[in-house]
């Protein structure tokens, strides 16, 4: 028996097979072994990751001081709790990403289906303004 099964978020389902053997007494016998074994498909650990930014608090023209609001949300896309989730940012210093959503039972476990939110705020600098962004006219920030 053969089965086949789609990937699910860009993640491949793995096959977990369970065979039951029955152990009849001596007088009986096994009249259909073909239904001992049973595969389930089940998703590996997972996660997506996106951000978003708020620049609705920018003058115009940009200048130095004004806050960039970053949003990054983590969901568990397995079934298996993600440990040790933490957020990294390219140009936010730790100290400034706050989780502001998620974790409802405060086990700091990433739970299957749960979504975690932070956010952080990121501080235009007057380099950002001379370099005109590194010079694509735009702040990249990688999460």
């Amino acid at each position: 028996m053969g089965s086949a099964h789609a990937a699910v978020n860009g993640m491949t389902p793995v096959d977990f097979t369970n065979t039951g053997v029955v152990a009849p007494s001596s007088s009986q016998h096994e009249n259909n072994p073909a239904n001992n074994t049973a595969s389930v498909a089940v998703l590996p650990k997972g996660m997506a990751i996106t951000k978003t930014a708020d620049t609705s608090a920018l003058s115009s023209p940009v200048k130095a001081g004004d806050q960039i609001t970053y949003t990054i949300t983590a969901q568990n896309l397995g079934l298996l709790g993600l440990t040790n989730v933490t957020v990294n940012d390219s140009i936010i210093a730790p100290a400034n990403i706050t989780l502001t959503n998620g974790d409802a039972n405060g086990d700091a476990i990433l739970d299957a289906n749960e979504t975690w939110i932070w956010q952080g705020i990121y501080a235009v600098t007057q380099s950002d303004i001379d370099t005109n962004g590194g010079g694509d006219a735009d702040i990249d920030n990688t999460v």
